[in-house]
This record gives C-alpha cells, structure tokens and sequence, in this order.
C-alpha cells in the first residue's frame, strides 16, 4: 500500500479556518486513503473538520500530509492543488459583515428620522 509524505505550507491569511478545513475533508472524502495532518507532536484525522481545527494551523503554519492508500498518488497530487489554490481564496470575516449592517440599518435609521423632522 502506498505512503506519501509531504510537507505544505498553510498560505492562505486565515490559515486553516473553519471553511477551508471542510474543504479539505472534502478532498479527503473523494479518496478511500488514509489522511493524516501533522503539526509538531499532533497528529490528526484528514476527514475531521473538527481535528483539523484542533491544529490551529495559521499562516505560514507547516503542516506534514500524510496519505496512505491505493489512490494515494491521486489524492496528493489533490491535496497539492488544493494548498496552492486555497491561498488565493478569500473568507469573509462575519464581524465585519454584522458591522456593516449595522452601519446600514443606521444609516436607514438617521435618514427615517431626518425625513420625519422635514414634514
């Protein structure tokens, strides 16, 4: 049964965030392989968002990928792809979206007032 290892660089500037370690799990999914991240002295499930998250892997955060299987050739030349494409890929922080509604609905609130003032 194949084994490879690798070691990847977390390049994306929210790191291993939530929606980027269910992304992972679903590359890791499509294979019948074993995945197996490590950082430091951790070692956890591929298919786990919740492992993943455990991790706290942030940017710049080396991280060894470990793929054992019959389809491990394929799976890592996957994994590969997805730890080059995910650096690209931007996650919006939730905070600033409540703030910029809250921003709005202010905003909707002065102008609602100003208009009852006007009559």
């Amino acid at each position: 049964m194949p084994r490879i290892e690798k070691q990847v660089m977390v390049l994306n500037k929210k790191g291993l965030c939530v929606r980027a370690s269910a992304a992972f799990v679903d590359v890791a999914k499509k294979f019948k392989s074993v995945v197996t991240v490590v950082k430091g002295e951790d070692r956890v499930n591929g298919r786990s968002i919740m492992a993943l998250r455990m991790l706290r892997a942030q940017y710049q955060t080396s991280l060894l990928l470990i793929v054992e299987g019959e389809d491990a050739p394929q799976a890592m030349k996957d994994f590969e792809k997805f730890f080059a494409e995910e650096a690209t890929k931007f996650y919006p922080d939730n905070n600033a979206i409540k703030s910029l509604l809250g921003i709005f609905f202010g905003l909707c609130l002065l102008v609602l007032i100003l208009l009852i003032l006007i009559r």
